[in-house]
């Protein structure tokens, strides 16, 4: 692919293929703690033909939202004027990141999804998007105001809904440990999710971890589980004041980009800090 074909935004994403997804059972709105949520939407570059050309449409892709946030599985379902601007589209969401669904039970599952973009040569900004709608509910992408007042009111209203569902977790923790990347992963580019379920003890320490649902999880369940067990978490108390304990779930989702930004930042933090060392 071309780094033209893109805006900038894509440049620091890392275009890692998705595989396919394990089969999994649908669960009904009434059952998810929150629906996906956009993390990344990269607008797709406006063809320069149709740009030339003074041409402007509309593109409507349906797709699937993966358990670890990617969009898979894309395909145009309507476009005016046709295939003028499929491709661009296509290659836009293949870079898209979301936060995944999460069900009141432990773990992630994926969703469909129906996005439309519209082109409008001449604008001030000339490729936008609509709300997307996840699962039928329409949501505005983060930063996203070039809706229609109709679509935002459809969104603030899903929203509100979405909201009413109160997780049922309400745990805090208070220290973390992030797991390794597997290195056979990284160099095949893989990503993936680890669901765990765990004890807490009175103490806010972790015990009994079990992995409860996983994508690839011959790849990433030990990092995982390595991971949980340094956690803790501030302890539940009963209303005599006295420590109980409780059960926990976390979901460990392990994208190649963000531990490649990740180890960007940490060496940026330890060069800045050899400078500071260095200095004095």
């Amino acid at each position: 692919m071309k780094k033209t074909s893109l805006l900038c935004l894509a440049l620091v994403l890392s275009a890692a293929a998705p595989a396919d997804e394990p089969a999994q059972s649908e669960i009904g709105a009434a059952n998810m703690v929150n629906n996906a949520s956009v993390k990344v939407a990269v607008l797709p570059t406006y063809p320069r033909r149709a740009l030339k050309n003074n041409i402007g449409g509309t593109v409507t892709a349906e797709f699937t939202i993966s358990s670890y946030g990617r969009a898979v599985e894309a395909r145009i379902t309507q476009a005016n004027p046709p295939r003028v601007f499929n491709n661009s589209v296509l290659d836009a969401l293949k870079y898209w990141s979301f936060v995944p669904a999460r069900p009141v039970a432990c773990g992630t599952v994926p969703q469909t999804a129906r996005q439309t973009f519209r082109f409008e040569p001449g604008a001030e900004k000339p490729v936008h998007l609509l709300p997307i709608e996840i699962d039928g509910l329409p949501t505005l992408p983060r930063g996203e105001r070039m809706a229609t007042a109709e679509a935002i009111r459809a969104a603030e209203v899903a929203e509100q809904q979405l909201s009413q569902v109160i997780s049922p977790r309400g745990l805090v923790a208070t220290h973390r440990v992030d797991p390794a990347y597997p290195e056979k992963a990284l160099q095949r580019r893989m990503e993936g999710v680890v669901s765990i379920s765990f004890l807490i003890e009175k103490d806010g320490s972790v015990s009994d971890p079990e992995v409860a649902d996983s994508v690839r999880g011959s790849m990433f369940r030990g990092a995982a589980l390595r991971a949980i067990k340094q956690w803790k978490f501030e302890p539940k108390y009963r209303e005599d004041g006295e420590p109980v304990e409780q059960v926990g779930c976390h979901e460990f989702i392990f994208r190649y980009d963000e531990y490649l930004a990740a180890q960007r930042r940490r060496e940026q933090l330890r060069k800045q800090n050899m400078q500071i060392f260095q200095s004095e």
